[in-house]
């Protein structure tokens, strides 16, 4: 049974008149301009990409693990075909290369008459580099969500989205939305049909149950030194409310494996406490408690922002190695991700660690390292 969206005032008690929605065109406009409204952790980086079986998709998107979005449009009645339509388009792009996502978001930036690199684009989205490793799945294939924007549905489209998900792990999912009048002006109503933190925890298909261990990537530039993280103990990101959500969640006790992108892994290490904004970290410097902004610090970890949401968050951490930038470990076939840290379920990232606990003399049952590579 399709989901019924209803909205009343709190003033008078009135639910709120749906209206007609906006054509295709319209609604496409708004949500390619204000991508947040289905998901703030994605980038647009097409509108009307042409696939190779000669059809064109809506928005296409990326998020910061790499991975691509293809969003369809439906104002009105969502037919079972829909469904197969989307499925062929995230085939196509599934088997994009490199080189054609790059040209494919250089052809929409000329088009808003700002043209950038992707790279460019994705720093100013999420105030990381774009790792290219992170585009290719453990199949070989760009990993690709798909999402069907619609103001109703079949009850047999319901179905197929359903199997598609629980059966075979697709990630589809279907938006809602609803126009509706209030005092004058026009407000959209959005419900999605498959809660995404029940997508996000459904592993896909070739996947296996999370180890326990985080990845983290740590971005060592000018807002953060990977040689100061070594020295006092931490590991730290922010400029967001999404990054340091990613962080909070990470609990004390939690081993977590430190790899800077476009260089490799540099360490290993245990989590202390959990993360707290850079005003409020005090970390231990020879014995003696300092405030974490009192120490003499070559990055600027975010010390102008005043907003609880956009400072640096800091975690206290134990190192059990910790190795140069310039001594990074990167081989063919570890395990990439473009989020700042993740729980990974994927092949790739046993067959990392256990490479990883090689070449750092660790022992296979997660005991410690020889003393030269510790921090």
């Amino acid at each position: 049974m399709g989901l019924e969206q209803q909205v009343w005032s709190l003033s008078d008690g009135k639910r709120l008149r749906e209206v007609k929605a906006p054509s295709e065109k319209q609604i496409e406009d708004l949500l390619a301009a204000n991508i947040e409204i289905l998901d703030a952790g994605w980038l647009v980086i097409g509108r009307q990409v042409k696939t190779e079986g000669g059809g064109f998709i809506d928005i296409l998107c990326i998020d910061q693990q790499g991975a691509l979005v293809v969003v369809e449009l439906k104002r009105e009645l969502t037919p079972r075909e829909v469904t197969a339509q989307a499925l062929d388009y995230a085939s196509c792009v599934s088997v994009f290369t490199e080189a054609q996502i790059a040209e494919t978001y250089m052809a929409y930036s000329r088009k808003l008459g700002r043209p950038e690199t992707l790279d460019k684009a994705y720093e100013r989205k999420f105030g990381m580099k774009l790792d290219a490793d992170a585009f290719r799945g453990d199949a070989g294939r760009n990993e690709v969500k798909i999402v069907v924007v619609a103001t109703r549905m079949d009850g047999s489209t319901e179905r197929i989205i359903e199997y598609l998900s629980e059966a075979f792990k697709v990630n589809i999912n279907i938006l809602f939305f609803c126009v509706l009048e209030y005092n004058g002006s026009l407000l959209l109503s959005r419900a999605w049909l498959r809660e995404r933190e029940e997508l996000a925890a459904a592993p896909a298909v070739g996947r296996r149950e999370w180890n326990g261990e985080y990845f983290f990537n740590f971005g060592d530039s000018e807002s953060r030194s990977w040689e100061e993280a070594r020295k006092y103990g931490f590991i730290c990101g922010g400029g967001g409310k999404w990054y340091h959500q990613v962080i909070s969640s990470i609990e004390p006790g939690s081993r977590v494996w430190v790899r800077i992108p476009g260089s490799g892994y540099v360490g290993v290490c245990t989590v202390r406490e959990k993360a707290v904004p850079a005003p409020e970290a005090v970390l231990s410097v020879d014995g003696k408690d300092v405030p974490f902004l009192e120490l003499p610090l070559k990055g600027h970890y975010h010390r102008d922002r005043t907003d609880y949401d956009e400072q640096e968050f800091i975690v206290k951490v134990d190192w059990e190695v910790s190795v140069p930038k310039d001594e990074a470990v990167h081989e063919f076939g570890f395990f990439g991700n473009q989020n700042i840290a993740c729980r990974p379920t994927a092949p790739s990232w046993e067959f990392t660690l256990d490479r990883l606990k090689s070449v750092w003399g660790l022992r296979r049952d997660g005991g410690g390292a020889d003393a030269g590579l510790q921090g």
